[in-house]
């Protein structure tokens, strides 16, 4: 099984490396451009975050995809799969605080921290573990789920998804309800 990871997440790495060579020097113009009078430690961590934790334009996903391959792989190879659910809902409900820019609580500072280190949403813990998680739990039960399994879930789904937009309403927050919905 692990050499099938391996190669799944080395192929992956791969091609986004080649789209990272394409993408560099855009990225550098945009960086040197936006930031004049920023050091060139500010631009080098920077191109970091964008190319090692946040993925780069429309190829986030293949960076993301590998990542969180190689974490959930790594944790069902080791029989940690209740581990590997317990963070795809913690990645999930950080995706939902995130997109709806909650402030209170201190959930402000958690958004603000996780747009330091990843700039979006779009990472490892907040949309590839979660999705690929996803993916795992249905490709493992396909042969025993059936469509009436699926009414209860889905319910739950969008009543939580309509539970989040009233209350969003309802406090006047500011979120980005096209991300939610």
């Amino acid at each position: 099984p692990f050499g099938v990871l391996r190669k799944q997440v080395t192929h992956n790495l791969l091609l986004y490396a080649a789209w990272m060579v394409v993408e560099l020097p855009g990225m550098i113009v945009t960086y040197t451009t936006r930031y004049p009078d920023a050091s060139i430690v500010y631009y080098a961590a920077l191109l970091i975050r964008r190319v090692l934790l946040a993925g780069q334009g429309v190829y986030w996903f293949i960076l993301i995809l590998a990542e969180a391959l190689l974490i959930s792989g790594l944790l069902l190879i080791r029989r940690k799969e209740k581990i590997l659910y317990i963070l795809a809902a913690v990645g999930m409900l950080l995706r939902v605080v995130y997109k709806t820019d909650l402030s209170f609580w201190g959930l402000g500072y958690l958004n603000k921290l996780f747009y330091i280190v990843f700039s979006w949403d779009n990472n490892v813990v907040m949309s590839g573990l979660p999705f690929v998680t996803i993916g795992i739990f249905f490709a493992r039960n396909e042969k025993r789920l059936k469509i009436s399994q699926g009414i209860l879930p889905a319910g739950y789904g969008i009543l939580s998804m309509v539970s989040v937009i009233l209350f969003i309403l309802a406090y006047r927050l500011r979120p980005t309800l096209i991300y939610l919905i």
